[in-house]
């Protein structure tokens, strides 16, 4: 069991050779390595080491040899289900930004290579030639000549001159998106083919907000590895806008947070999950802490910590007020740790819920008090990729998280 918390790291990038998953994929559907040969303009030879260097990378027969041709073992078919799903979201990303036909694109994306995507996904992340050859340990050339090869094979300017320095454009953000997801495609397969063969490998990056990161997620990962030993979980934290952008790139798993309405461009999904109510902290000798009643304009008057501007909390924070005017000492703070600390020693206040600050809570470092007014929640919601689809591990994982969530794990932990 290996759980990596608060650390962000990326997905591993797998060593599969890209070409080779497509001699796979046209191999399965030819059920004949010649003709699959024919189709993809290689010779026999050539597509049979594809094939034979698949399965020693991966340790299995992909297919069984007949004389009426090659069929897919049960190994060969999650790999090549998985193959279809990375090879066409390359595909249509390469349609997505370019003007050429369906054949061009294909013999475009064909010609695409792991080192390729490798190097692109690389300038993208880091944001140029430079800054990614730093970061993955490799020479300025070997990531500018694969880079600017891409480039040529593409038809696509993908990198431009600016005053920063050689930036990624929008069509390398978006080509480098799909090769991202591809490669998570591929680390499912070698996960579902381990538990195939009698072995529990793989892994997940929960992109975890602050709710989640306070309770839910931990509890429901450390249920998961109880009976998943070999899967490697790693939570991590970051904003909102870095999260959901690796979501989109196959770098996170899923998201466990506050609600954002779904992202359209991104193409995610959002999953309700249970609502948060939402209360007023405050150190337990506040001068409101044993008031008969509140009122906004009492609220008002004391200093606050509040959450940032892009933060859906932001947003119930500012309603609190109504039309009275919001508090005049205001300290922006999405970290609980250093909001405990001005909570604790002063008289700001802050809205926040009760499950969030569970442990600060059961220790009596701080306090709560229903908000004037009606009741006052946030939707909580597991994010994910339109298309993703998790493995048996992964669905499991997802099972604890939605039952803890259902089970209202704030209001019967909370005294």
């Amino acid at each position: 069991m290996l759980i990596d918390m608060f650390f962000y790291e990326s997905h591993s990038v797998p060593n599969t050779n890209i070409r080779q998953l497509r001699a796979l994929v046209t191999v399965a559907k030819a059920e004949n390595i010649s003709a699959a040969a024919v189709i993809l303009g290689r010779s026999q030879p050539a597509i049979s080491q594809s094939i034979q260097g698949l399965e020693r990378d991966f340790s299995v027969i992909l297919f069984t040899r007949t004389k009426s041709g090659v069929f897919l073992t049960q190994a060969g078919q999650i790999l090549t289900a998985r193959a279809k799903t990375a090879l066409g979201g390359i595909f249509k990303a390469v349609k997505e930004i370019s003007n050429f036909d369906k054949k061009e694109c294909s013999r475009i994306a064909n010609a695409i290579s792991t080192v390729h995507l490798k190097s692109l996904i690389a300038t993208v992340e880091h944001g140029g030639f430079a800054q990614a050859a730093r970061a993955e340990n490799l020479a300025v050339p070997t990531v500018h000549r694969a880079a600017r090869e891409l480039e040529k094979i593409v038809g696509v300017v993908l990198f431009e001159k600016t005053s920063f320095g050689v930036q990624p454009t929008r069509a390398a953000v978006t080509l480098g998106a799909a090769g991202g997801r591809a490669f998570s495609e591929i680390r499912q397969a070698r996960a579902e083919i381990a538990v195939l063969k009698g072995m529990e490998k793989g892994e997940t990056v929960i992109g975890a907000m602050p709710l989640a990161r306070a309770f839910l997620a931990p509890m429901a990962v450390m249920e998961f590895c109880a009976r998943h030993r070999g899967h490697r979980i790693s939570i991590v934290e970051a904003p909102y806008e870095i999260l959901i952008t690796d979501l989109a790139r196959g770098r996170v798993d899923m998201l466990i947070g506050a609600t954002r309405g779904g992202n359209c461009e991104m193409d995610v999904v959002e999953e309700l999950v249970f609502e948060d109510v939402l209360s007023v902290l405050m150190r337990p000798e506040h001068p409101l802490a044993s008031a008969p009643r509140l009122t906004s304009k009492r609220l008002a008057v004391f200093p606050w910590v509040a959450p940032r501007q892009s933060s859906p909390l932001r947003v119930h924070f500012d309603a609190l007020f109504g039309q009275n005017l919001p508090p005049l000492d205001i300290v922006e703070c999405n970290s609980l740790s250093a909001a405990r600390v001005m909570l604790m020693n002063s008289d700001r206040l802050m809205l926040l819920s009760d499950a969030q600050a569970h442990m600060e809570l059961d220790k009596g470092l701080i306090t709560s008090r229903k908000p004037p007014g009606h009741t006052i929640s946030r939707s909580i919601s597991l994010t994910f990729r339109k298309n993703w689809r998790p493995t048996a591990a992964q669905k499991q994982l997802v099972k604890t998280v939605r039952r803890i969530a259902s089970e209202g794990y704030g209001r019967v932990l909370i005294k």
